[in-house]
């Protein structure tokens, strides 16, 4: 079964009669490995599909409905219809040629020749026979290898007929098969909008994706085909998308908001709890020119932003900041309820981090939706770390959220390698419960994307020294910068400021540069386990998890919070401590697990 982008059932109001009766014979009789996309322009151009096997090369074809009778002229380079004469469309042949010469273009012929990779093009005739088709002699200015007819893509069509009729159309027959790498490339040059920066913090610098050369993309740059696929085919209504750390949610909120941008009349709203988080997707839609159509807010500065622009009074500020928040909440509610705050402000609403969210914060998200009731919430409960379980919903429907039937799970964690995956999967499976039913919340096993990876390192300082602890940190990461790393590329995860000051003293000493909220690129970024959600850095350092659990708290909440200190390494790992928590015996088990 072919895997066709956007879903079919997600293209119906687009597709005409023909193109949904070829797209569905595409989808049931060419095998697993083919790939179709449908009316996705590549660089300006929109070809109906384009069809890619890593063993067979690229097609590009134009479907077109038109019937034998309303056919008027049919040259080499032009169609005119009886219906309206006076305009003169494209020989579609000639069409499949433009975009196949922008694929051309964009891979460039040396690497298509380099690699032996066929490429051509075709035609489909959805309402016209093959007997129809010669007896007007069109064959005259549409070769007939580079036609299917209608009878040719009926139900009853053997797939092995179609498929060597299709394929039949290119100029020759590939003798190898393409690795991932070189189908990622493919991909990722023809669609750049589905490209994924090697390291998280490219996203939100400068370097926009698009920039990138096609020679850099690899299989941990492009979204596979299921994000693609669902990416592409997210339509109205209430939608949430269950992913597992380094699942490429955020990725996908960004396609989705940019595309949405385009059209719509009122601006999207993109909203998370992590103010770090809101900062850096601030400044990645300021890059793309977009931020008077995406307004992106951490949901208290929202809600105060509200109040400030409706002339609505704020609550008091109190000393204790938990409380000076949900006054915020209530407050709001209370305005829309009397109607002082307006609803229906937003286009579309995207919620980022949905399992920091609270069931009042839902209930206020869901009336600022405009008729349409766009609204796209990205969920990974074993990521939820602010400890307001009482609060948070139980099931969606509960806070007015109607997304059965539109709930997706994506399992493949692409961020981290195996080895460190793995090993916070054997830390967490401690203390956090899986899975759960489409309604309700589920926790979910997350998938590795094959990345191997150096294994973690835990690491214990004799002597319950913390200021040793502190040193054998910032060895490490000199030792890092020696064999070739970036100081920008490490960062140190911790649970409380007292430790990191002690690193930040050393650091000093041994003159490590040390980042800064005004440059971030140019040091060690020091971080909280909080504020790290949704950030990625190739070393990390997670110290003196000898004191994480505090008594007052909930376990299974500090365990999902290093799970996520855990999570935001790319490569390497480092976890120390100088002295013992109920964590330590349990973090020392799954590394020793891990390596066997």
């Amino acid at each position: 079964m072919a895997f066709i982008i956007p879903t079919i059932k997600s293209s119906e109001g687009s597709m005409t009669a023909g193109e949904n009766r070829f797209a569905r014979r595409l989808q049931d009789k060419l095998d697993d490995d083919t790939v179709c996309w449908f009316n996705i322009p590549i660089h300006g151009y929109y070809p109906d599909f384009v069809l890619f096997h890593p063993q067979r090369g690229l097609l590009v074809l134009e479907v077109k409905d038109w019937k034998i009778d309303n056919i008027e002229i049919f040259s080499r380079l032009h169609v005119a219809l009886r219906n309206v004469p006076e305009v003169l469309k494209e020989n579609p042949l000639e069409q499949a040629k433009r975009s196949r010469r922008e694929i051309v273009k964009q891979l460039g012929s040396g690497f298509l020749a380099q690699h032996r990779i066929a490429y051509g093009e075709g035609v489909v005739l959805t309402n016209i026979t093959r007997k129809m088709y010669c007896e007007a002699r069109f064959d005259e200015v549409l070769p007939g290898h580079l036609v299917i007819c209608s009878d040719e893509m009926y139900e009853s069509v053997p797939p092995e007929q179609l498929s060597a009729q299709l394929w039949g159309m290119l100029p020759f027959q590939m003798q190898t098969t393409l690795n991932d790498a070189l189908i990622q490339r493919i991909r990722g040059t023809l669609y750049p909008e589905i490209c994924i920066p090697l390291k998280q913090a490219e996203l939100f610098s400068h370097e926009i994706v698009e920039a990138q050369a096609p020679e850099s993309m690899g299989i941990l740059k492009v979204m596979d085909l299921q994000q693609e696929q669902l990416a592409r085919s997210l339509g109205v209504g209430h939608r949430i998308i269950h992913g597992v750390a380094g699942s490429g949610k955020t990725v996908i909120l960004k396609y989705r908001a940019e595309y949405l941008a385009k059209s719509a009349t009122q601006p999207i709203l993109v909203v998370c709890y992590n103010k770090s988080l809101a900062q850096d997707l601030t400044l990645y839609f300021e890059h793309k020119n977009l931020s008077d159509k995406v307004h992106v807010y951490s949901f208290h500065a929202w809600c105060s932003a509200q109040l400030k622009a409706h002339g609505c009074q704020k609550p008091p500020k109190e000393n204790n900041i938990d409380l000076y928040c949900q006054s915020l909440v209530t407050t709001v509610l209370n305005h829309l309820e009397n109607k002082s705050l307006p609803r229906q402000q937003y286009a579309a609403v995207l919620i980022d981090e949905g399992h920091d969210f609270e069931a009042d914060w839902y209930k206020i998200m869901v009336q600022m939706l405009d008729h349409t009731e766009t609204l796209l919430i990205l969920y990974d409960d074993a990521q939820s770390i602010y400890g307001v379980d009482k609060k948070k919903i139980k099931t969606f429907s509960s806070v007015g959220i109607n997304a059965r039937g539109r709930t997706t799970i994506l399992r493949t964690n692409y961020r981290n390698p195996c080895t460190v995956l793995d090993f916070a999967k054997r830390f967490s499976d401690n203390y956090i419960a899986h899975e759960g039913d489409e309604d309700a919340v589920p926790l979910l096993e997350p998938k590795s994307a094959g990345r191997i990876g150096v294994k973690p390192l835990v690491m214990r300082i004799q002597n319950n020294d913390y200021q040793k602890e502190a040193h054998y940190i910032v060895e490490a990461m000199v030792n890092e910068h020696k064999n070739g790393r970036p100081w920008q590329d490490m960062a140190v995860i911790h649970r409380y400021t007292f430790f990191s000051d002690a690193i930040r003293k050393v650091c000093y000493f041994k003159s490590v540069p040390i980042a800064t909220e005004e440059n971030r690129m140019q040091g060690v970024r020091f971080i909280t386990m909080h504020a790290s959600k949704g950030l990625e850095f190739p070393f990390v350092c997670i110290p003196s998890v000898g004191r994480p659990y505090r008594h007052n708290g909930e376990l299974s909440d500090e365990a999902k919070l290093l799970y996520v200190a855990i999570t935001r390494s790319t490569d390497k790992l480092l976890v120390t401590y100088h002295d013992d928590s109920i964590f330590c015996p349990k973090l020392l088990e799954a590394a020793v697990s891990s390596e066997s």
